[in-house]
């Protein structure tokens, strides 16, 4: 398994590059990539082709894997079948950087789903909402959607359409857990960093 801290948005509702913003001495990309880190696995950060200059200089220590730009398609699913693209055989842990909140018990609880598990895909839900951006994809599922988008594109290029089309296994998110798993994408969302 690997592990993908997704950087490469466009970040329209903050305003910023989110992989950058700190929190503490840290970045969030940074912070992303320790949580991941932590438990074993390679470490590769996604992003666009714009921010790539601006992580390579700060992440010596981590891959970096920029967009493909042949895939006409926008999103985090972009970034995603990018990195399966470069490690075809990797399964991968997908964390995007704008939890800055995450905690490795939170991963940790993912990892033992997919360990006990046989789904394509592993990700929390809270309620009926299912957070794709914290989640294991196996590289089987991702080859079956990049070659959907080959041959005949696809309907949605939408993680959570993804997700149910193909067999996830859907994690309800524990009370304690729903503070790392917040997303934070706009600057009054930072009011409660």
């Amino acid at each position: 398994m690997t592990g993908l801290v997704l950087c490469g948005g466009q970040s329209s509702r903050m305003g910023t590059t989110k992989g950058l913003l700190m929190k503490g001495s840290a970045t969030w990309a940074e912070i992303a990539a320790a949580n991941l880190a932590s438990l074993g696995v390679q470490v590769v950060l996604s992003v666009n082709d714009e921010n790539h200059h601006l992580f390579a200089a700060g992440h010596e220590n981590n891959l970096i894997v920029t967009d493909d730009n042949s895939l006409h398609i926008g999103g985090p699913l972009k970034g995603i079948l990018s990195a399966h693209i470069h490690f075809p055989t990797e399964d991968l842990f997908v964390l995007a950087c704008d939890m800055p909140d995450m905690l490795p018990a939170v991963l940790l609880m993912l990892v033992k789903e997919y360990i006990a598990g046989n789904s394509d895909a592993y990700v929390f839900i809270d309620g009926q909402q299912p957070e794709p951006l914290c989640g294991i994809y196996r590289a089987g599922v991702l080859a079956r959607v990049l070659a959907r988008y080959r041959s005949e594109g696809l309907q949605k290029h939408s993680l959570r359409f993804m997700l149910s089309q193909v067999n996830t296994r859907y994690v309800p998110v524990p009370e304690s857990f729903r503070k790392a798993l917040k997303n934070y994408n706009s600057p009054a969302d930072l009011g409660s960093l």
